[in-house]
């Protein structure tokens, strides 16, 4: 099946209203309304404590204004993770911290790309 299978309504409802809450572009969140995208993925072990981190970030983004052209987001904000860190009980911070950055440097490409960047 190509395009992977879609995701159940709910599930699309929830995304799209936290690409509201990012500051996606409109034709970002048209697209996710319509995208066949995989329900699930498999995390690899070494992989799971950055992926958790990730997403326990999720409203933790800084967005910048650049006044007329709107605003962009920049990255995350890691004033954050320490108390992300803790509630998680991360034990190899540095490990994981490496890890989170190669995975925010791709979901901002990935945000460039949707916006046409």
């Amino acid at each position: 099946m190509s395009g992977g299978a879609e995701f159940d309504e709910a599930s699309r409802r929830e995304i799209v209203e936290k690409l509201k809450a990012m500051g996606a572009p409109t034709e970002v969140i048209e697209r996710v309304k319509g995208k066949k995208v995989p329900k699930a993925f498999r995390v690899l072990p070494e992989n799971a404590g950055a992926v958790n981190v990730f997403r326990a970030a999720e409203t933790q983004w800084r967005s910048v204004s650049v006044g007329m052209g709107g605003t962009f987001l920049a990255g995350l904000d890691y004033a954050a993770l320490p108390a992300i860190f803790e509630a998680l009980e991360i034990a190899n911070r540095a490990k994981v911290f490496k890890q989170l950055q190669v995975m925010e440097r791709a979901a901002l490409s990935a945000m460039r790309e949707e916006r046409g960047d």
